[in-house]
């Protein structure tokens, strides 16, 4: 039986629809506005599907925030930017197949988790 509530799209809306109610003012016209925070709110958010956050997993890096200092990014990506191109590349290939494949583990058993739930 098929239950739109557990599937990833329909979830993925509601918590983007619940993300942008919060913001919208009283006369509810300024909605538009509040659209690219809230995907980069909930690109760079950890999901407990998935464990992991999309952005990272769909580009194999951490986002540029306005927190990096404090969060120390640039260090990070400066030890990066070190490496040689093509050993890069192939350990980006790497991180990128191994966090699809736990992302993949981890949102099937969430899906067996949410329909325990919904049954």
């Amino acid at each position: 039986t098929y239950h739109p509530q557990t599937d990833f799209a329909e979830r993925s809306n509601q918590t983007i629809v619940n993300m942008i109610s919060n913001y919208v003012s009283s006369n509810k016209d300024d909605w538009d506005e509040y659209i690219p925070f809230i995907r980069m709110a909930y690109m760079s958010s950890i999901h407990s599907g998935i464990k992991q956050e999309p952005f990272l997993m769909l580009y194999g890096r951490l986002p540029n925030l306005p927190i990096d200092p404090i969060r120390n990014v640039e260090m990070i990506e400066s030890k990066i930017r070190n490496i040689d191109e093509k050993k890069y590349l192939k350990n980006l290939q790497k991180r990128l197949e191994m966090m699809h494949s736990l992302a993949k583990m981890d949102h099937e058993s969430a899906q067996v988790r949410n329909k325990k739930y919904y049954d």
